[in-house]
């Protein structure tokens, strides 16, 4: 009979098992689906138990955020144009940046997760490089939005 393996972390996207995680690096990489991994305490009165997340999720998270702020300053009208259309700008590439490399990645280990379920093996490489596209389609409209600004 052979003994269970040692409980350990999982990458949260794809569930490989993680060896170890190096000490004092809140950011390491999945060795399977190679996607960048953080850490984050629980809770701040136990800052020694600690959460593992996508970075990606990260980023995307926060675009959103950024996404609701761009639109309740446009309504109540806070600010000028210009710092909405770079703040525009800036959520437009940090997007973008992250779908072009969750796609690149997904389209080179053939591991995609879609709304928190593991995409089917027959359709990571059409949705990997749909999320490509996307991302090039945001990377491009922000480098547009920044000539507009220059010229």
């Amino acid at each position: 009979m052979k003994a269970d393996a040692p409980p350990g972390p999982e990458c949260p996207y794809c569930s490989a098992r993680i060896p170890s995680w190096p000490q004092r690096l809140p950011v390491y990489g999945c060795t399977r689906c190679r996607r960048p991994l953080y850490l984050y305490p629980v809770r701040i009165a136990r800052p020694q138990i600690y959460k593992i997340k996508p970075l990606f999720q990260l980023a995307k998270q926060l675009t959103a955020i950024a996404a609701l702020w761009i639109l309740i300053v446009i309504f109540l009208n806070f600010a000028a144009i210009q710092t909405v259309f770079c703040a525009v700008i800036l959520t437009f590439f940090v997007h973008g940046s992250m779908d072009l490399a969750d796609g690149y990645l997904g389209y080179k280990t053939s591991i995609d997760r879609t709304w928190n379920k593991l995409t089917p093996s027959g359709q990571v490489k059409l949705r990997a490089a749909m999320r490509m596209a996307g991302g090039g389609g945001l990377v491009v409209l922000a480098i547009f939005g920044v000539a507009s600004i220059l010229v």
